[in-house]
């Protein structure tokens, strides 16, 4: 019933009877605006299948099959249309309403897995990438709190990203550290006790022969071992003499 497919959101409900399991009654795409959840598309696909049942004009179709089936492949949206609390998306709300108060007949929420095969979840489905670019718009949809978050942290994130490359300048350093959750990660592998000597090796001010050389320290740049320029790059990825230490460590940390 939902979908998010190039950060574009759509929604979509199919509706079938039990005389007839395999031929939709009525069927429809729904366009989110972008900064919709999936969760809200969710909520919004059920919305649009009960307005259709409180429809008066499917009234006769109601009284015929007596038990109502809401068959919907988010967990979430099953619980909070049920029994939506106080931080409930207002979407929730509504749906509760529906089903409890304008339903004249007997309503059941199941769960059903998605993309398992489900002749009608298969087709909601279809329905709701279709919707994500060609449906009929729903604009009030509000912002959630955890859309309004994730873009606050792709921004910052990309903030930092930019500012942290800004101030990197050898390029040894910024290949080892490409972005901020790069960093994030290499500090999380090293102990607080080895964390000064990382920060020594990211900084390029490391007793390698390539550093010493430069500060004149020693005579030459080479490696003892390889007699190739003894860099940051070759000392951790290219130099046979701890080719073995290299292999055991990224079996421990699986990189």
């Amino acid at each position: 019933m939902n979908t998010k497919i190039r950060n574009k959101v759509g929604a979509g409900f199919a509706i079938y009877s039990s005389k007839n399991p395999f031929v939709p009654i009525a069927e429809s795409s729904f366009q989110l605006p972008d900064y919709a959840t999936v969760y809200q598309a969710e909520l919004v696909g059920v919305q649009m299948a009960a307005s259709f049942f409180v429809d008066s004009s499917s009234f006769s179709f109601k009284a015929q099959e007596g038990v109502t089936y809401f068959l919907i492949d988010y967990k979430a949206a099953i619980f909070t249309s049920a029994y939506p609390k106080k931080k409930s998306s207002s979407l929730a709300f509504k749906n509760n309403f529906l089903i409890t108060n304008a339903f004249p007949d007997t309503v059941f929420l199941n769960y059903v897995p998605a993309h398992k095969g489900h002749f009608g979840n298969e087709r909601a489905d279809f329905l709701a990438k279709n919707g994500a670019f060609n449906g009929i718009p729903v604009l009030d949809v509000k912002w959630s709190f955890g859309a309004f978050k994730q873009v606050l942290k792709t921004k910052l994130k990309i903030q930092l990203d930019t500012d942290g490359k800004c101030g990197l300048k050898n390029e040894t350093t910024k290949e080892l550290i490409p972005d901020l959750d790069a960093l994030k990660k290499i500090r999380k592998l090293a102990s607080k006790k080895n964390v000064k000597l990382l920060h020594w090796f990211l900084s390029g001010s490391c007793p390698l022969n390539n550093y010493l050389f430069l500060i004149k320290k020693k005579c030459t740049n080479k490696c003892v071992f390889c007699r190739k320029v003894e860099s940051r790059q070759h000392f951790v990825l290219d130099c046979a003499k701890y080719e073995a230490l290299r292999v055991h460590l990224i079996y421990k940390f699986q990189l």
